[in-house]
């Protein structure tokens, strides 16, 4: 077939239109699928080390409230160990107080006698002024020992009687002195306290520190 001038130019002009287009084509379509694809694998990568991150943080906050709440623990352990050695401590003081307080007690008690109050009540040694004074003056935080004369020692029934007639002899110093704690609310107060009446008191001894000691006649 014998080609022509213009069949060639025409021939020439076809492939070459079709070369660029094919060109074009292949050019568009490997740079946009290249970079649509890098970008999603960088969005990816992005996303999955902010998550990781996140993550790490959580752990260490949840792993320093965790510590804070161990320390916080040991600490309400170590505080209640505290309190439970101070209340035994305490409870141990109460037990030695009470029992020095009996001591006292059975120590004045033994010291205490028929005899001794006989005399006292002979003497009118609770009309003195120095007693008066601290009956007057005593206060609800004073100190206040009762003895009872059941618990004196005596002679069988021989010094009773003697301490019958010596309250009879003194009657109107032992009334007075009954008036006077009946007038200071904060004794008689302890007195009704201890279960007895003023008018059970038959003696009152002061101590050097205005301290009291109440012989109550509980024989009836």
């Amino acid at each position: 077939m014998k080609l022509t001038s213009k069949t060639l130019i025409a021939t020439l002009l076809a492939t070459g239109m079709s070369t660029a287009a094919i060109a074009q084509t292949s050019t568009g379509t490997g740079a946009g699928a290249s970079v649509g694809t890098s970008n999603g694998a960088s969005a990816d990568v992005n996303a999955s080390g902010s998550a990781s991150t996140n993550a790490t943080k959580d752990l260490t906050k949840d792993a320093k409230e965790m510590s804070k709440d161990m320390t916080d623990m040991a600490k309400d352990k170590t505080d209640m160990a505290k309190d439970k050695t101070d209340m035994a401590k305490d409870k141990a003081k109460m037990v030695k107080d009470k029992a020095k307080e009996g001591a006292d007690k059975t120590s004045k008690m033994a010291k205490e006698n028929y005899g001794q109050l006989i005399s006292d009540l002979r003497s009118n040694t609770s009309a003195n002024a120095e007693v008066e004074t601290n009956i007057k003056n005593f206060k609800a935080d004073a100190k206040v020992d009762t003895v009872l004369v059941s618990d004196l020692k005596k002679n069988a029934g021989n010094e009773a009687k003697s301490l019958d007639n010596a309250l009879e002899a003194q009657k109107d110093s032992v009334t007075k002195m009954r008036s006077a704690i009946d007038a200071n609310p904060d004794l008689k107060s302890k007195v009704e306290d201890e279960g007895y009446t003023v008018d059970d008191i038959v003696a009152v001894r002061s101590g050097t520190n205005g301290e009291l000691t109440l012989v109550v006649d509980d024989r009836k």
